[in-house]
Protein backbone atom coordinates (compact mmCIF):
# COMPACT_ATOMS: atom_id res chain seq x y z
CA UNK A 1 0.00 0.00 0.00
CA UNK A 2 1.06 3.53 -0.77
CA UNK A 3 -1.05 6.46 0.44
CA UNK A 4 -0.92 9.65 2.46
CA UNK A 5 1.07 12.09 0.34
CA UNK A 6 -2.03 13.86 -0.94
CA UNK A 7 -3.29 14.31 2.61
CA UNK A 8 -0.11 16.23 3.36
CA UNK A 9 -0.20 18.02 -0.01
CA UNK A 10 3.31 16.72 -0.73
CA UNK A 11 3.30 16.64 -4.53
CA UNK A 12 0.78 19.49 -4.63
CA UNK A 13 3.27 21.77 -2.86
CA UNK A 14 5.96 20.72 -5.31
CA UNK A 15 3.69 21.40 -8.28
CA UNK A 16 2.34 24.74 -7.06
CA UNK A 17 5.80 26.10 -6.38
CA UNK A 18 7.14 24.83 -9.69
CA UNK A 19 4.27 26.26 -11.73
CA UNK A 20 4.35 29.62 -10.01
CA UNK A 21 8.13 29.92 -10.20
CA UNK A 22 8.02 28.98 -13.88
CA UNK A 23 5.51 31.71 -14.63
CA UNK A 24 6.92 34.37 -12.31
CA UNK A 25 10.50 35.29 -11.72
CA UNK A 26 11.44 34.67 -8.06
CA UNK A 27 12.77 38.22 -7.80
CA UNK A 28 9.33 39.69 -8.49
CA UNK A 29 6.75 40.46 -5.84
CA UNK A 30 4.61 37.61 -7.19
CA UNK A 31 7.54 35.18 -7.01
CA UNK A 32 8.31 36.17 -3.41
CA UNK A 33 4.64 35.69 -2.53
CA UNK A 34 4.76 32.15 -3.97
CA UNK A 35 7.92 31.33 -2.00
CA UNK A 36 6.32 32.66 1.17
CA UNK A 37 3.16 30.60 0.60
CA UNK A 38 5.21 27.42 0.16
CA UNK A 39 7.18 28.18 3.33
CA UNK A 40 3.91 28.85 5.16
CA UNK A 41 2.42 25.56 3.93
CA UNK A 42 5.50 23.60 4.94
CA UNK A 43 5.59 25.43 8.26
CA UNK A 44 2.00 24.32 8.84
CA UNK A 45 3.01 20.76 8.01
CA UNK A 46 5.75 20.85 10.62
CA UNK A 47 2.86 20.66 13.06
CA UNK A 48 2.87 17.12 14.40
CA UNK A 49 -0.93 16.92 14.27
CA UNK A 50 -0.97 16.80 10.44
CA UNK A 51 1.51 13.94 10.37
CA UNK A 52 -0.21 12.20 13.27
CA UNK A 53 -3.52 12.36 11.40
CA UNK A 54 -2.00 10.77 8.30
CA UNK A 55 -0.28 8.12 10.42
CA UNK A 56 -3.62 7.34 12.07
CA UNK A 57 -5.38 7.10 8.70
CA UNK A 58 -2.71 4.87 7.19
CA UNK A 59 -2.71 2.64 10.27
CA UNK A 60 -6.51 2.38 10.04
CA UNK A 61 -6.30 1.26 6.41
CA UNK A 62 -3.75 -1.40 7.37
CA UNK A 63 -5.86 -2.52 10.32
CA UNK A 64 -8.93 -2.95 8.13
CA UNK A 65 -6.93 -4.90 5.56
CA UNK A 66 -5.59 -7.15 8.32
CA UNK A 67 -9.11 -7.71 9.66
CA UNK A 68 -10.47 -8.64 6.23
CA UNK A 69 -7.51 -10.82 5.27
CA UNK A 70 -5.86 -11.97 8.52
CA UNK A 71 -3.36 -14.27 6.76
CA UNK A 72 -2.24 -11.65 4.22
CA UNK A 73 1.08 -9.88 4.42
CA UNK A 74 0.53 -6.15 4.37
CA UNK A 75 3.36 -4.09 2.93
CA UNK A 76 3.56 -0.34 3.26
CA UNK A 77 5.59 1.08 0.38
CA UNK A 78 6.57 4.69 0.93
CA UNK A 79 7.17 7.25 -1.81
CA UNK A 80 10.04 7.32 -4.27
CA UNK A 81 12.37 10.22 -3.59
CA UNK A 82 11.87 13.24 -5.81
CA UNK A 83 14.64 15.23 -4.10
CA UNK A 84 18.06 13.71 -3.57
CA UNK A 85 21.70 14.76 -3.25
CA UNK A 86 21.96 15.46 -7.00
CA UNK A 87 18.80 17.62 -7.19
CA UNK A 88 19.68 21.24 -7.80
CA UNK A 89 17.21 24.07 -7.25
CA UNK A 90 16.24 26.03 -10.35
CA UNK A 91 18.29 23.77 -12.63
CA UNK A 92 16.52 20.44 -12.07
CA UNK A 93 13.34 21.75 -10.48
CA UNK A 94 11.96 25.27 -10.68
CA UNK A 95 12.17 25.81 -6.93
CA UNK A 96 14.58 28.13 -5.20
CA UNK A 97 17.17 27.47 -2.48
CA UNK A 98 14.58 28.11 0.24
CA UNK A 99 11.73 26.08 -1.23
CA UNK A 100 13.55 22.88 -2.18
CA UNK A 101 14.81 22.03 1.35
CA UNK A 102 11.28 22.58 2.68
CA UNK A 103 9.88 20.08 0.19
CA UNK A 104 12.68 17.64 1.07
CA UNK A 105 11.71 17.99 4.73
CA UNK A 106 8.13 17.11 3.84
CA UNK A 107 9.39 13.98 2.06
CA UNK A 108 11.40 12.90 5.10
CA UNK A 109 8.43 13.48 7.37
CA UNK A 110 6.18 11.49 5.01
CA UNK A 111 8.65 8.59 5.18
CA UNK A 112 8.38 8.84 8.97
CA UNK A 113 4.60 8.48 8.69
CA UNK A 114 5.02 5.17 6.86
CA UNK A 115 7.55 3.91 9.41
CA UNK A 116 5.28 4.86 12.32
CA UNK A 117 2.22 3.23 10.73
CA UNK A 118 4.19 0.05 10.02
CA UNK A 119 5.49 -0.08 13.59
CA UNK A 120 2.05 0.54 15.03
CA UNK A 121 0.31 -2.14 12.95
CA UNK A 122 2.96 -4.75 12.33
CA UNK A 123 2.80 -4.13 8.58
CA UNK A 124 6.04 -4.64 6.70
CA UNK A 125 7.78 -1.48 5.51
CA UNK A 126 9.45 -1.21 2.12
CA UNK A 127 11.31 2.08 2.44
CA UNK A 128 11.82 2.98 -1.21
CA UNK A 129 12.23 6.64 -0.24
CA UNK A 130 15.66 6.07 1.25
CA UNK A 131 16.75 3.55 -1.37
CA UNK A 132 15.77 5.89 -4.20
CA UNK A 133 17.48 9.13 -3.14
CA UNK A 134 20.37 8.40 -5.51
CA UNK A 135 17.76 8.21 -8.30
CA UNK A 136 15.90 11.45 -7.59
CA UNK A 137 15.34 14.26 -10.09
CA UNK A 138 18.70 15.52 -11.33
CA UNK A 139 20.45 12.18 -10.95
CA UNK A 140 21.91 10.33 -13.97
CA UNK A 141 19.12 7.70 -13.72
CA UNK A 142 16.05 9.31 -12.13
CA UNK A 143 13.16 7.12 -10.98
CA UNK A 144 10.75 10.06 -10.90
CA UNK A 145 9.83 12.63 -13.49
CA UNK A 146 10.92 16.22 -13.29
CA UNK A 147 8.76 19.20 -14.07
CA UNK A 148 6.94 20.20 -17.24
CA UNK A 149 3.96 22.38 -17.98
CA UNK A 150 3.30 20.44 -21.20
CA UNK A 151 0.27 18.13 -20.83
CA UNK A 152 0.64 14.41 -21.63
CA UNK A 153 -1.49 14.86 -24.78
CA UNK A 154 1.22 17.18 -26.12
CA UNK A 155 4.18 14.97 -25.23
CA UNK A 156 4.47 15.94 -21.57
CA UNK A 157 4.17 13.76 -18.48
CA UNK A 158 2.83 13.90 -14.97
CA UNK A 159 5.41 15.93 -13.02
CA UNK A 160 7.06 14.51 -9.91
CA UNK A 161 5.65 11.02 -10.30
CA UNK A 162 7.34 7.65 -10.81
CA UNK A 163 8.59 6.96 -14.31
CA UNK A 164 8.86 3.48 -15.87
CA UNK A 165 12.32 2.91 -14.37
CA UNK A 166 11.01 3.96 -10.96
CA UNK A 167 8.04 1.63 -11.09
CA UNK A 168 10.29 -1.25 -12.19
CA UNK A 169 12.65 -0.44 -9.31
CA UNK A 170 9.77 -0.41 -6.82
CA UNK A 171 8.58 -3.79 -8.12
CA UNK A 172 12.13 -5.16 -7.76
CA UNK A 173 12.46 -3.76 -4.23
CA UNK A 174 9.14 -5.31 -3.21
CA UNK A 175 10.14 -8.67 -4.74
CA UNK A 176 13.50 -8.54 -2.96
CA UNK A 177 11.76 -7.70 0.33
CA UNK A 178 9.39 -10.64 -0.08
CA UNK A 179 12.25 -13.01 -0.90
CA UNK A 180 14.33 -11.87 2.07
CA UNK A 181 11.46 -12.11 4.55
CA UNK A 182 9.78 -15.28 3.29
Amino acid sequence: MTAGGNDLDYIGSFLRGSVMNTWAKPATIFGRRVANRIRARVSYLRDESAYDAVTDSLAEVVKRAQERAPRARVLLVDYLAVVGPATRPRLDVPLNEEQLPSIALMADRLAGVFAAAAERTGAELVAVSELSKQHAVGSPEPWTTGFTVRPPALGGFMPYHPNAAGMAAVADLIARHLEQTA
